[in-house]
């Protein structure tokens, strides 16, 4: 399971799993996304925002290893 951060931008609750992070949008998106990436502990991060619906999301997809390094 990777890490999973959530940009608090709207305030509405959303279905998440579990272990997922709330965090403060500050700033611009690149600040938040860096300041996720430095605090997360799993080798592949997602960063996702309050303002969208993830109930049928997949938070177990990987990239296939060539693309291991590019922003999905």
């Amino acid at each position: 399971m990777f890490d999973i951060f959530c940009m608090q931008i709207t305030g509405d609750k959303i279905a998440l799993p579990a272990h997922a992070q709330h965090t403060r949008w500050n700033g611009t998106h690149l600040d938040t996304i860096r300041r996720c990436v430095n605090h997360a502990k799993t080798e592949y991060v997602w960063i996702v925002a309050d303002c969208c619906d993830y109930s049928n999301f997949d938070f177990r997809w990987q990239p296939v290893p060539w693309e291991a390094d590019q922003i999905h």
